[in-house]
């Protein structure tokens, strides 16, 4: 499947070969794993993986239980969707798995994070690993691009199935997921699907405190502007107040 390579192994390989499996060290350092045959030294490419969440116990934990995965190679982590797209952007290889929460810091949202990932590295798994159950934002979710949708209580084992089910290029639902995704009636539309991202970032900005001013700072956009942006998510929502607007947002990952 992938391309074999002689002499000592670069980082970011794995593999198998006829002697027997290849196995790679690094553990829960966060230094990239290097893998060997010490039979043969044949190896293959393995791959680069992105942890993305807003809790760094919850993004170590990840880096720390991936790096016990033959066919990861390196793990970076980033906290916000702007600090995971720099580091896609910069990592060599690209990275061909992320695994995402979809509440995170800054004001990109997860699921405006998702479509993005899917149109600038198209190859790569997106795996959702979050608490939001509601079927509205599944659908969101992979509708946006993402492979695989869990949730954080879910074990190891699932996240192990769900890396493997997106590498062989199919998608995956945790039990409790497809049920949901599978109920009676129709889920109707997610509120979040109705706003669009600078409506989406505007109203994470307000529940965090901002003020138009800042905010307009904050967007590099005018103030008036953001006013619009008010009175669009005062109609698309029926929320006409700071306070439940920002109860909205943070049930909604947004804050």
């Amino acid at each position: 499947m992938f391309p074999h390579l002689e002499g000592p192994a670069p980082v970011g390989y794995w593999g198998t070969c006829a002697a027997g499996q290849i196995t790679l060290g690094g553990g829960c350092s966060g230094a990239p794993n290097v893998a060997r045959s010490c039979d043969t030294g044949v190896v293959f490419m393995a791959m680069n993986v992105i942890v993305v969440d807003g809790h760094h116990i919850v993004r170590e934990g990840l880096v720390c239980l991936l790096h016990r995965l033959d066919e990861v190679a390196h793990v970076e982590q980033a906290a916000s969707g702007e600090e995971a797209l720099r580091k896609a952007r910069e990592m060599d290889p690209p990275p061909r798995m992320v695994v995402m929460d979809l509440r995170l810091e800054g004001i990109l949202h997860g699921i405006d994070l998702t479509s993005t990932f899917r149109k600038e590295l198209p190859e790569m798994g997106i795996v959702v690993l979050t608490d939001q159950r509601h079927r509205g934002m599944v659908e969101a979710a992979m509708q946006a691009g993402a492979s695989a949708y869990l949730l954080k209580t879910s074990y190891f084992e699932d996240l192990k199935h769900a890396i493997q089910a997106v590498s062989e290029g199919k998608t995956y639902l945790s039990a409790e997921i497809s049920r949901i995704a599978e109920g009676n009636g129709a889920a109707g539309e997610h509120p979040l699907r109705m706003l669009s991202r600078r409506e989406r970032q505007v109203l994470t900005l307000i529940a965090r405190g901002g003020t138009t001013k800042s905010i307009a700072h904050e967007l590099g956009i005018s103030p008036k502007t953001v006013e619009k942006h008010r009175g669009k998510l005062a109609r698309k929502l029926d929320i006409h107040s700071v306070a439940e607007l920002t109860r909205f947002a943070i049930e909604n990952e947004l804050a």
